[in-house]
């Protein structure tokens, strides 16, 4: 089951969680549907997580999660993109709905701002290194220090 594990809460503070609602199949339907998933959903009205049982395989989306690389602080652009970042209006009642806006949109700025740069850099890994086999076609090897 994809989702969670449990299906049902009693809604406390502390609350007790279940594995209550399932499904039963027979040999044979599972011969017939091998590739069979249980999706549970958000609860919404009930105690209980709805489920869905499908009969096609599920495309599995890579989540992309945010880290923070400590080589952004070498990057002369980075404090000042903080500095705008953080600079901006935030339209929150409290000091903690305050923060968590403003790191909320740090987080999503920065997630596509290190893709970008990690994909520039990478392009010009590649270009480096066909400029170096290059060189190294063309002049042989390269000369020592002697």
């Amino acid at each position: 089951m994809t989702g969670g594990r449990f299906t049902w809460s009693n809604n406390h503070a502390d609350p007790t969680l279940e594995r209550l609602d399932r499904f039963l199949m027979s040999k044979d339907w599972e011969d017939c549907f091998p590739e069979v998933y249980v999706f549970k959903l958000p609860r919404e009205l009930s105690d209980h997580n709805p489920l869905i049982l499908s009969t096609q395989r599920a495309v599995q989306h890579r989540k992309l999660s945010f880290k923070f690389e400590l080589a952004w602080l070498k990057d002369p652009n980075f404090l000042p993109l903080v500095k705008s970042i953080w600079d901006k209006p935030s339209h929150t009642t409290t000091a903690l709905d305050r923060m968590q806006s403003k790191l909320k949109c740090f987080k999503q700025f920065f997630k596509g701002w290190g893709f970008d740069r990690q994909g520039t850099q990478k392009k010009k890994k590649e270009k480096f290194t066909r400029r170096a086999s290059l060189l190294g076609i063309l002049g042989g090897e390269l000369p020592s220090d002697q």
